[in-house]
């Protein structure tokens, strides 16, 4: 494009294509820490859905867990009962 343009135009061809450059590479520059923010969001999200996943687990094995419990009979043997209620303790913790 310079040695087809008029002489005259030369330095101001150069100048243009200098800061056209320059824009264009602060844009990339820009929309790769924008794609490094986005995946890094991401990834924390996908952790977050795999840990509430965890812990909807938990839940639901810890409800069926204690809703047997609720059906057995509570003994009237104290050492048997110290020990369910250090079960209780352990499972609400």
């Amino acid at each position: 494009m310079l040695t087809r343009a008029h002489p005259d135009a030369r330095s101001t061809l150069r100048y243009w294509q200098k800061t056209i450059k320059s824009r264009w590479d602060e844009v990339k520059n820009l929309a790769e820490q924008k794609r490094k923010k986005l995946k890094d969001s991401l990834d924390a999200a996908r952790a977050t859905s795999r840990q509430l996943e965890s812990l909807l687990d938990w839940l639901k094995h810890m409800d069926s867990f204690l809703s047997t419990q609720n059906t057995q009979l509570i003994p009237e043997n104290l050492p048997i009962v110290e020990q369910l209620l250090q079960t209780h303790i352990v499972c609400t913790f």
